[in-house]
């Protein structure tokens, strides 16, 4: 005699389906479904061509990589031409071109390491003013970190190493410095 209990507790929960039963009341299929987009009920196209935010070529979930990175991060920027919001150049990172970007970095560095101004001569201008080892060993960071960006970046996340080992001069009195403590090549 066949136990009806039994079949219709190990069916899948839903209607017209009758495999297996895998998780959560679900056959294998249908649980892949609801864990990946919330309902077993839908179904995804495999291959898409454009983006649905902006049509341009599909990368991944139905975006473009700039969309897709966006979503993956859950950054709040959007981004609908894809420009610098500074320069209107093509943007790299947070809606910044790699040169805005890059000046962002520096100048966040140089509000933790003090005023914008050159420990020496007290020379401001932003341009000339340049982010400077206390003790030598600029090409020696340079190297471990692979780019300034990179050393700028780790410097912001560790402040207290930044006041220990970094300060701001001038062009003028970074390359008097450079003479003098023969750190030149």
């Amino acid at each position: 005699m066949l136990n009806y209990k039994f079949l219709i507790l190990h069916d899948c929960s839903m209607k017209g389906c009758f495999k297996k039963l895998s998780a959560r009341g679900y056959c294998h299929k249908h649980y892949q479904r609801w864990k990946r987009y919330g309902n077993p009920n839908i179904i995804k196209k495999h291959r898409q061509e454009k983006c649905d935010k902006c049509k341009d070529k599909h990368y991944s979930r139905g975006l473009c990589k700039t969309h897709y990175e966006i979503w993956r991060y859950k950054s709040n920027i959007n981004i609908k031409n894809k420009n610098c919001i500074l320069c209107g150049d093509r943007h790299h990172a947070k809606g910044l071109c790699r040169k805005c970007y890059g000046k962002k970095v520096r100048l966040k560095l140089m509000d933790i390491l003090g005023e914008r101004q050159c420990v020496r001569c007290g020379f401001c201008d932003i341009r000339a003013l340049q982010i400077e080892h206390k003790n030598g060993g600029g090409q020696k960071d340079l190297k471990k970190f692979g780019n300034s960006q990179k050393m700028y970046q780790y410097y912001i996340k560790y402040p207290k190493t930044a006041i220990k080992q970094l300060q701001i001069f001038c062009s003028n009195c970074n390359w008097i410095k450079r003479e003098q403590n023969n750190e030149t090549k």
